[in-house]
This record gives structure tokens, sequence and C-alpha cells, in this order.
């Protein structure tokens, strides 16, 4: 297993807000993410959310295509526990399955994509290559989205304490270095990009 860096505690004390209004905080989040929400369900075929945190993203891609396959996984049980929560509260049906990112316990090609959010920062750049390899051996496509160094100045107190800070060339060289980058984007304000996102296709894979 992937060694757990952080404890998720306060954080999920934090979540357990969310189950007051499910719905408020899901109203808040799709804005914030649509572009990379699009990129998820323009994808066919079934769909993997890894080290799924709320469960926010599965959640809202199963209500917008409830006839698809979506899955969210973490590592850890009490995480799990409370997407389970959360998706009742928002009367969707979600699979959940807690398993490591880095040995995923799937065929291979099963899912149309694999995402992740606010995960791989947490990671060595050699970790971050092989479970986005791993990720392409169950998916067409991975996709993934991770904070910027601006991100840690403009936000101070989002941090678990182990994120790595790396600027866009960094990062856009890890991503090379996993696989062919069909798509990246950039949000935040002009010349502080705080948020990368991007889509990761295998080598030599033609679709």
């Amino acid at each position: 297993l992937v060694e757990q860096k952080h404890d998720p505690s306060r954080w999920l004390d934090k979540w357990q807000f969310y189950l007051q209004a499910p719905e408020v905080f899901l109203g808040d989040y799709l804005p914030r993410m649509a572009l990379f929400l699009s990129w998820i369900m323009k994808t066919g075929g079934n769909i993997l959310e890894i080290g799924a945190g709320t469960g926010r993203a599965s959640i809202l891609i199963k209500r917008l295509q409830p006839y698809r396959q979506v899955v969210a996984a973490d590592i850890n049980p009490a995480i799990c526990d409370f997407i389970c929560k959360y998706a009742r509260a928002c009367n969707v049906e979600l699979e959940v399955v807690q398993c490591d990112m880095a040995r995923l316990p799937f065929p291979n090609m099963v899912f149309g994509a694999i995402f992740s959010e606010g995960v791989m920062e947490h990671y060595d750049d050699n970790q971050i290559v092989e479970m986005l390899k791993e990720q392409t051996r169950v998916a067409e496509y991975a996709m993934l989205s991770v904070p910027l160094d601006h991100f840690h100045r403009a936000h101070p107190n989002s941090e678990y304490g182990d994120e790595r800070w790396y600027n866009k060339p960094t990062w856009i060289n890890i991503l090379k270095a996993s696989g062919q980058i069909l798509d990246l984007s950039f949000t935040g304000t002009i010349g502080e990009d705080e948020t990368l996102w991007a889509v990761v296709e295998a080598y030599g894979r033609h679709f």
C-alpha cells in the first residue's frame, strides 16, 4: 500500500457540515470544476475517481449521467463511509470502493476515464509517474487536477502539510514522463495560475 502521509480526520470533521446542506455544497462545487467535469463526461465507458475525498465530483457526474457506472474510490475506510453518506443525502446511487490507487483492483481498460482532484501533489515524482501509468492501465484516459505553487500562496489554510508545490513546467515534465498529454488547462489569475487540469493517455495507444 502507498503510505498515507496525512491524517484525514480534521478534513472528515469539516466535511460533516456538508451533510447538513448537501445540495448547497454540490452547487458551490459545480461552477468551479465545470470544465474539468465536462472533460470526464465526454469520454465513453465507466468512470473511476481515486482519492475521492468528499465524493462531490463522482456524485455530480452520476447525477448528470445516471446511465453510466461511476465508482468513487479511496484508501481510507472512514472517507469511503462519508462518501456513501453524502451520496445518500443527495439521493444518488454511487458505487464506493476502498482501494489503494497504486495497485488498482480492476482489470485492464475497464474504465473510459479515471480522475483525481487534489491527490497527486501529495506524492513524489516517481510515485506520480507510476500511479498515472497504473491509471492508464485500467482506463483509456487519466485526468487530474492539481494545485500549482501559486495556490499555496493564495490558500495557505487549505493544506494537509505534505503537498509538493510545483510550478507549471515541473508538472508538465512529470506528465510527459507518465504518458501523452492530450489536454491542459490552467485556472487562476493571469500570470499566477493556481490549478492545473490535464488529460493523459498511455504511450502507444490509439483510439
